[in-house]
């Protein structure tokens, strides 16, 4: 069954305070972040799994929900402000409306969700930030799709580059336990295994670029040879044109000199 739904977002709108009126506008607009163009893993599709695993976990838990909907509202994967910047939007947005107090703790909880930040947390930042990371424990198939699709989202990055930080972030979770709420424990050793085959596929992708460098520009290669043919063929019916031409010029005065002799 679907959760990120415009039901559940307005009921969710409903208990916090939010008027009637402001959660259309506000259902429209998280719709319209969340289905940007250059985004392929950060979706509604996110959402709506995030919402699963707090349905299981923590059911009823406001503060961590309103967080999930809005933690990745921006999203720019050049930029290293995403949760600033998400935190903003919920404060100038459904934030207007609500409580102070819960203002504060969401905010709190959506900044807890850049993953670069090295401190210590709380117990719903983890079970947050756990439920953000489940899908690094999900079977072979499920966590395939979720390392292509967070490639596409950084279709700017060249291949080499994308390598090396990829594997840099992906190892980095190796170095401590990935996930530290109960009921997230279950999904340690699938993550590593995930993560150990993800790198080494990354490592291979890099082997066999240095060993064949020029593969990249094979397209450019096969153009230009395309484009030498084609220019092969405009030069040789060109000259094919110029020699009917002087055929039928030398035609045309043999035939000449030939009516002039008998004429004489």
């Amino acid at each position: 069954m679907r959760l990120a739904t415009i039901q559940r977002f307005s009921n969710l709108c409903h208990l916090v305070g939010v008027p009637r009126d402001a959660v259309t506008d506000s259902w429209k607009n998280l719709c319209l972040h969340y289905s940007e163009v250059h985004r392929s893993y950060h979706t509604l599709e996110h959402i709506d799994r995030m919402l699963g695993w707090l349905e299981s976990t923590a059911p009823g838990n406001i503060a961590i929900e309103c967080a999930i909907w809005y933690h990745d509202v921006i999203y720019d994967p050049r930029s290293a402000r995403n949760e600033i910047l998400s935190a903003e939007y919920f404060r100038a947005g459904i934030g207007v409306h609500l409580e102070p107090a819960l203002v504060s703790e969401v905010s709190r909880l959506i900044l807890a969700t850049d993953h670069r930040s090295h401190r210590s947390y709380s117990h719903d930042e983890s079970l947050l930030i756990d439920i953000d990371l489940s899908i690094l424990g999900g079977d072979t198939e499920l966590y395939d799709e979720y390392s292509k699709a967070i490639r596409l989202e950084y279709s700017h990055v060249p291949d080499d580059a994308y390598c090396e930080g990829r594997s840099a972030v992906l190892t980095g979770f190796l170095e401590n336990t990935i996930f530290t709420t109960l009921p997230f424990l279950k999904l340690e050793a699938n993550a590593r295994n995930n993560i150990l085959r993800e790198v080494a596929a990354l490592k291979q992708q890099k082997a066999n670029k240095a060993l064949h460098p020029t593969a990249g520009n094979a397209p450019v290669l096969i153009r230009a040879s395309i484009s030498a043919v084609d220019e092969l063929d405009v030069r040789f019916e060109v000259t094919t044109v110029i020699n009917s031409i002087v055929m039928n010029i030398v035609i045309a005065q043999f035939t000449r000199v030939n009516a002039s002799e008998r004429l004489d």
